[in-house]
């Protein structure tokens, strides 16, 4: 986790494994949402010798301000009135099991884009201090402007794309490439900033972006890849909303014939652009 500069996230792990973890990570981990023992005595809650552990390797807490975590009171009335503590696991196989045998509801349930926006804030400043080149970190901050397009903030996802750019382009001009220079890595911050500003109304820029991540992946990928399906699909979007609807019909059929040539059978219905396409069909007759 460390070598892919992930945040090691040590909420609702027992002692044993958050004193473990502290001492095997290289970086500072967090615990985004955690009570006290001293305050309220649950294995829940993090006891005073894992905090200053915690502390030490530079790591940061979120503490739980509410509800039976800080509460004695609260926890022992709503113990009795539940017959069992809040912690108690026994009913989770019942969701979790269905969850790794249906595709569907698998996706559900473990999508990464229902990772609550109060964690994403806490993480983003952890983020930025993690080692790594400018590219690892540009690949994180598009990570979670991806993540915030799909939970349609998009704002803040067009700051972390403008800031991934910037990096990585800053990175290049550093190393003798030219300001301004782009490769291979510069065509996913393009792409998902083009779909913050389509998102936005910004449709002339928007498409002006997704263009250039068109050419940088068609260049570096091929233009059969998963990376120019992608764009295409996002150029098929920002198109339709842009009133072009002959142009998103074309662009997202070539999207799909990407995707059928590369997943088989499998049709990607559910995506904007191929609902854009289906509209132009049906204003067309």
């Amino acid at each position: 986790m460390n070598r892919l500069g992930m945040v090691i996230n040590i909420s609702h792990s027992s002692d044993a494994t958050i004193s473990q973890v502290i001492d095997l990570s290289d970086v500072p981990v967090i615990a985004t949402h955690h009570g006290l023992r001293s305050v309220n005595n649950i294995p829940r809650n993090m006891p005073d010798a894992l905090l200053k552990k915690l502390a030490a390797k530079g790591g940061v807490i979120g503490f739980q301000i509410g509800s039976e975590f800080a509460y004695p009171k609260e926890y022992e009335w709503l113990t009795a009135q539940r017959g069992k503590t809040f912690f108690d696991t026994t009913s989770i196989p019942d969701k979790v099991i269905p969850a790794l045998t249906d595709h569907t509801t698998a996706q559900n349930f473990f999508a990464p884009n229902y990772v609550s926006p109060y964690v994403q804030t806490f993480t983003l400043g952890i983020t930025r201090s993690l080692p790594g080149s400018e590219h690892e970190l540009a690949a994180r901050l598009t990570d979670q402007a991806d993540n915030l397009v799909d939970r349609s903030e998009y704002d803040r996802a067009d700051s972390l794309a403008t800031e991934a750019l910037a990096r990585l382009r800053r990175d290049r001009s550093g190393a003798g490439a030219g300001a301004g220079a782009d490769d291979s890595a510069t065509a996913r911050p393009l792409r998902v900033l083009g779909g913050a500003l389509a998102a936005k109304g910004n449709l002339d820029q928007a498409i002006k972006l997704t263009r250039e991540a068109l050419a940088l992946d068609t260049r570096y990928h091929g233009s059969t890849s998963r990376e120019v399906a992608e764009d295409l699909n996002y150029l098929g979007a920002a198109q339709f909303q842009a009133g072009d609807l002959r142009g998103a019909d074309s662009t997202t059929n070539a999207s799909l014939a990407i995707w059928r040539r590369l997943d088989g059978s499998r049709v990607w219905s559910a995506t904007p652009p191929h609902r854009a396409a289906t509209l132009w069909r049906t204003h067309a007759h």
